[in-house]
């Protein structure tokens, strides 16, 4: 049986040039699964210096880190994938994956069907990214 996770994980660090780090950031972001429940299907955790220095981000890079996602989910979609750092929701700044909930949250209170992330892929360019929240 392949695991489809570590050969993504695989590529993903080889794409960014971390692929001697692949040990490093297996263990500093674990192998958890994604939490029943979770508003986009990602699990989440704030950045540290740990994880900002596995992904050779600059130092002041601010966010949370996705540590793993629900391929079933329209995060997964859109092309998602663990080790991306969520800078913002809605053009909100987050630094916590609470912040990343609260403002999931308020977006289905004002009745909206989709959240904006401003996602960094490791080294490469950030970017916007619409994610369904309808729970499809």
């Amino acid at each position: 049986m392949i695991n489809v996770a570590a050969t993504v994980e695989h590529h993903f660090l080889d794409a960014f040039g971390l692929g001697a780090l692949g040990n490093i950031f297996s263990h500093v972001l674990g192998r958890g699964q994604v939490a029943p429940g979770t508003a986009l299907g990602l699990s989440l955790q704030p950045l540290n210096s740990q994880i900002v220095q596995a992904l050779n981000l600059p130092a002041s890079t601010r966010g949370v880190v996705v540590t793993s996602v629900d391929p079933n989910s329209d995060a997964a979609e859109k092309g998602i994938r663990r080790g991306y750092v969520i800078m913002s929701v809605n053009r909100q700044a987050v630094t916590t994956p609470a912040q990343v909930l609260a403002a999931v949250d308020a977006a289905r209170r004002a009745g909206r069907t989709s959240v904006l992330l401003l996602v960094k892929p490791g080294q490469g360019p950030e970017g916007f990214v619409g994610v369904d929240i309808t729970g499809r």
